[in-house]
């Protein structure tokens, strides 16, 4: 049996097993390309679409469709380079920023607790108060191009100063935290923001949460000022998630679990509810202070006329 297994054999079986892995590898990016975009899904079917077309044209003896076809499918790679080039260079910056050793899988067990419950005990304080927050957790694709944009300090992380950095007035609160391992990295760090279209009610603050996202494997909680929902924003998806659930979602990410958190849809309609209830109240509210501001500037009126009646009565 073992005659047969030569070494040009065990040559040729290794050139084919890595031909397979590379292939393989180039798909599961362009995969991830497709996949994260809803932009480019749109465009993969119509690239899907004109395949099919040929196909069937080739069947069926349609020449002059197949020759239209194959215009496509001869300029298609430039094409796909052309249409795909912010996609195409984001992957490639992780593939150029990723290392072996990462800094999240550097931790002990109970360093990875701790992280856990310090952000999220500041996560659920800052929601509660309604402060806005910004908060990168770094994983295999280095952040160290953003901990430059903004204040380093390379301090443990500790509910209290996570809480008090993103304090209106003070001056690290505009911009992102960056965590790298169990340490805070930077301070007001500027993120690129998604060029992907998002709801009018989602600011800068989700922008730039989205867009980092995009462009490495980290995650990134953000606490909106204005509703104190929490959101998770990964592979340029963003979702609300309620504070009881971020410390499930950071024990699996840090503890690199495969399986993700479920975030119900009945909890993100209540989510999109409060939020539409939120913004009816702020409405409401506004109108009403445009009224009384309306009734007091009349009634000053009022006053001032009569007033100056009863100063020409007093002089006659």
């Amino acid at each position: 049996m073992f005659e047969f297994i030569t070494l040009p054999k065990l040559i040729q079986f290794g050139r084919i097993i890595l031909d397979i892995g590379i292939m393989s590898v180039i798909f599961y990016y362009a995969l991830r390309i497709v996949r994260n975009n809803a932009r480019t899904v749109q465009i993969f079917k119509g690239i899907l679409l004109i395949f099919i077309i040929n196909m069937l044209s080739k069947i069926f003896g349609l020449d002059t469709v197949q020759s239209f076809t194959e215009i496509f499918m001869t300029w298609g790679i430039l094409a796909v380079f052309i249409i795909f080039q912010p996609e195409i260079r984001a992957v490639l910056e992780k593939l150029g920023k990723s290392s072996v050793f990462t800094s999240k899988s550097a931790l002990s067990i109970s360093e990875r607790d701790n992280l856990i419950n310090e952000i999220s005990e500041s996560v659920s304080q800052l929601a509660h108060d309604k402060i806005g927050a910004l908060i990168t957790i770094e994983a295999e694709i280095s952040l160290n191009d953003y901990v430059e944009t903004g204040t380093k300090l390379n301090s443990d992380v500790s509910h209290e100063l996570l809480s008090s950095i993103f304090i209106v007035g003070t001056p690290l609160h505009d911009g992102a935290v960056i965590i790298q391992g169990n340490k805070i990295a930077a301070a007001a760090a500027f993120f690129p923001p998604t060029e992907e279209w998002l709801p009018s009610k989602y600011g800068a603050r989700h922008r730039a949460g989205v867009g980092i996202s995009e462009v490495s494997d980290s995650i990134t909680i953000i606490v909106s000022e204005e509703t104190g929902l929490i959101s998770i924003a990964r592979d340029g998806r963003m979702s609300i998630i309620k504070d009881t659930e971020l410390k499930d979602y950071l024990h699996k990410f840090l503890y690199a679990s495969e399986i993700e958190v479920e975030i119900e849809r009945e909890v993100v309609d209540k989510a999109e509810e409060r939020v539409t209830k939120i913004e009816q109240e702020l409405r409401t509210k506004l109108q009403e202070e445009m009224d009384t501001t309306r009734v007091i500037r009349q009634f000053s009126k009022v006053k001032a006329t009569d007033d100056n009646k009863g100063g020409e009565d007093d002089v006659e």
